[in-house]
Parts: structure tokens; sequence; C-alpha cells
């Protein structure tokens, strides 16, 4: 019987650091891993227009915005990574490769791809849309739309 541990939304608190955790097999996270309280703020700011935060705001504040996720979901990650094998769902939070190239290309800047990053923690098992199967059981991943 293989043992799970789920952490949904951890948002990138550092309060998942102090989960009890008893040994589990497997750990999995779907989705909304990274903090986007600044994403979150602009999204809001702008809700009314009829362009993206992201044409609206800041160079500067778009990267900020989105490092700000993209750091602390690998912090978040790389913990987990080293307790047990860690499975990954996309949320509403975490960028998708092409959201940031895009970005990237649009306003000129320079963020990193977060799928990119995350291929260099190992341990770490990005499940969008795939099927992976343990011990006997099938896990399912459907990310975020």
């Amino acid at each position: 019987m293989v043992k799970f541990l789920v952490v949904g939304d951890p948002h990138g608190s550092e309060k998942v650091f102090e989960i009890p955790i008893r040994d589990p097999d497997v750990i999995l996270i779907p989705g909304d891993i990274g903090k986007a309280d600044l994403m979150r703020k602009f999204a809001f700011a702008y809700a009314d227009s009829k362009k993206s935060w992201t044409d609206i705001v800041s160079k500067q504040d778009i990267k900020r915005a989105y490092m700000e996720a993209i750091t602390s979901s690998m912090k978040v990650l790389k913990y987990f990574a080293q307790i047990a094998p860690t499975y990954v769902i996309y949320g509403n939070v975490e960028p998708e490769n092409s959201w940031i190239r895009r970005i990237n290309r649009k306003r000129g800047l320079y963020i990193p791809l977060f799928g990119e990053r995350i291929r260099e923690i190992r341990g770490v098992h990005v499940i969008n849309n795939k099927i992976v199967h343990l011990d006997g059981l099938a896990l399912a991943g459907n990310k975020y739309f």
C-alpha cells in the first residue's frame, strides 16, 4: 500500500515546513505551489481593464510578480523532494513556459522558465495531463485551465 501526503495550495507558505510528516511514499501537490500575492494584486487592480495586467504594469513589477511565484514554488518543491518523490499538478499560480516566453518576448524581459527550473529538482515529477502508475495505483494529473 502506498502512503500519500497531499499538500494542497501551499501558496509558498513556510508553514508547510512545519507539517508533521510520517514517512510518506509519495507526496502530491495539486497546484498553487507558490506565493502569488503580487500577481493577485495586479490582476485585481486591473480586472476592469480590457488588457492583461502584464500589458499595463512596469517590467520590473512583472518580473517581481513572476519571480515571487517561481522562487517560493522552488523552495516548497525542494523541501518536499528531499522527503519523498513529489508529484505536481499545475494550478492557476504556476506559470506555464509558454506564458513566460510570451511575456519575455512581448515586454523584453528575462523571466526564467518555471518548467525548466522544476526539472532541475531531483525527485519532482510534473504530471500535468498525464497518468503515472504507482504500486498498482493510477494517479492522473489534470492541470488547471
